[in-house]
């Protein structure tokens, strides 16, 4: 190719698309602001200048212009910066003339375009699929200390690099290693993560492979090659922000968990959901970007025509933590119960309330026999594992007080939904028996959704396929009868 001057092919470069492919901005005049990468940042203190082609942060003072924030966010080398800018915004990688040897290294704190030579060097070939997976194979073997995570993570391949790395995984020398696979399976790139707490805020926690034209992360999800059959069977996706939360989550049998390979997501990400899913489960970080994230996310998928549910992980966590926290089984029980459908949720909400409120309220059997509704709503909640064995009216105080939260709703629906002509404990009993129908709906609306879902997009043999139909029209029998009972038309 002719030669190129850095300056002409940075003016072609778009600085908010760039800067925008790793964090999210928001237009504030002329300039955009987010939270900056490169500090403990909880307030947006990062601005993006289009017009002088700079950013710059308030709070750690990190600054200069597209190629030097890349260099920042990914670790990498200037020419790397720069193919990484010409893929995200669609351009030609720029190469020199074939006399040009060497490219000068970027002084640090120095604006790219004033302090490199005019001309980039030739782009160095990526490493190929089967390159790749014979470097895997030199990985040694990694503890993630924990006994239930380890055949995950030997699943996976994740590993430490070895001692003698070849150039074009160096970067991953003295770093855990995470294999990163296309939708086929192929092992298309590496992510690297340091060991232990960062000394430095200078030092990258993650490096990756080069972007190229096997490897690009707006069109992959981590663990999607493992996951993308039991999401098709169940129509339910769950959607982290690290491998390791994607890791912890099939170790719990979550195995229908994804990870995005730290960029925001794409439209093809989206495209590639929508093809075998109908609910995707969000479970990212409980932070401030985090909750951001999630307020940016969910728009896009519910234009998609996808149900979302968000998890909101517990005390600032995220789902590798709770795993280990927690231990498998808690932390199953926990994740079943958070990914539940808003509706669901809240009628489950309030009518453990009210068993809590009042423990002793009756009903009568089909035998004609008085029974606490408590004994009977609790089988219900432990079948479908929202509740652990214990007692369903001995809670800790903290959960005595959210429950407390929900007493003026019960005071509503108490109004609303029972005669005031009864006895004050005939009502209770009436209430109580209205939120049990009412949460049976809602999960009955669920599981004939589900049972919709796998009809749909199952390719089952005839057996099971009438096996489903039977259980289709069972649900939808009892749903009728339930709604019915709540006189809905």
């Amino acid at each position: 190719m002719n030669r190129l001057e850095i300056s002409s092919f940075k003016e072609r470069v778009d600085l908010v698309k760039v800067v925008g492919h790793f964090l999210t901005l928001e237009k504030k005049g002329a300039a955009y602001l987010g939270l900056c990468p490169f500090h403990d940042d909880h307030h947006p203190s990062l601005r993006v200048d289009p017009v002088k082609g700079v950013y710059h942060c308030f709070s750690c003072g990190a600054g200069g212009d597209v190629f030097r924030f890349v260099q920042e966010k990914e670790g990498c080398g200037f020419s790397e910066a720069v193919r990484i800018c010409a893929d995200i915004c669609r351009l030609s990688v720029p190469v020199p003339d074939a006399g040009v040897r060497k490219l000068v290294k970027q002084p640090a704190g120095k604006d790219s375009s004033r302090a490199v030579s005019h001309l980039v060097k030739r782009q160095a070939v990526a490493p190929t699929v089967e390159e790749n997976r014979q470097y895997g194979q030199t990985l040694l073997l990694y503890d993630p200390g924990m006994e239930e995570l380890v055949k995950t993570y030997v699943a996976f391949g994740v590993g430490i690099a070895p001692a003698v790395v070849p150039d074009a995984w160096k970067f991953t020398r003295g770093r855990i290693v995470f294999p990163i696979h296309n939708a086929g399976g192929e092992l298309v790139a590496f992510a690297a993560r340091y060991k232990g707490e960062l000394p430095s805020k200078k030092i990258a926690k993650y490096l990756n492979s080069e972007t190229c034209t096997i490897y690009k992360k707006d069109e992959l999800l981590y663990g999607w090659h493992r996951a993308v059959e039991t999401v098709r069977e169940t129509g339910v996706v769950f959607l982290t922000e690290g491998y390791k939360d994607t890791l912890a989550m099939h170790a719990a049998g979550f195995t229908n968990t994804v990870a995005i390979c730290g960029t925001n997501l794409s439209e093809h990400h989206i495209a590639m959901l929508r093809k075998v899913t109908s609910t995707v489960c969000l479970f990212l970080d409980a932070d401030e970007a985090g909750r951001k994230t999630v307020a940016e996310v969910i728009p896009k998928l519910y234009k998609a025509g996808l149900q979302v549910v968000d998890i909101l992980p517990e005390s600032g966590k995220d789902a590798d933590e709770m795993f280990r926290l927690m231990g498998r089984e808690v932390f199953i029980r926990w994740v079943k119960k958070g990914m539940l459908s808003p509706a669901r949720r809240r009628a489950e909400s309030l009518l453990v309330a009210a068993c809590h409120r009042w423990p002793d309220t009756c009903c009568l059997t089909e035998e004609g026999e008085e029974v606490l509704y408590v004994d009977s709503i609790r089988k219900i909640l432990s079948c479908d594992d929202l509740l652990p064995g214990d007692s369903l009216v001995s809670l800790p105080d903290a959960e005595l007080q959210s429950l407390r939260a929900e007493d003026k709703e019960l005071d509503k629906q108490y109004a609303l939904h029972t005669d005031p002509l009864h006895s004050d404990r005939v009502r209770r009993s009436e209430l109580v028996r209205y939120l049990f129908l009412g949460y049976l709906e809602v999960r009955l609306v669920d599981r004939v959704r589900q049972d919709l879902y796998r009809l749909s997009h199952t390719f089952a043999d005839e057996e099971s396929r009438v096996l489903l139909l039977s259980d289709l029209q069972y649900q939808r029998n009892y749903l009728s009868s339930v709604s019915c009972e709540l006189g809905r038309r």
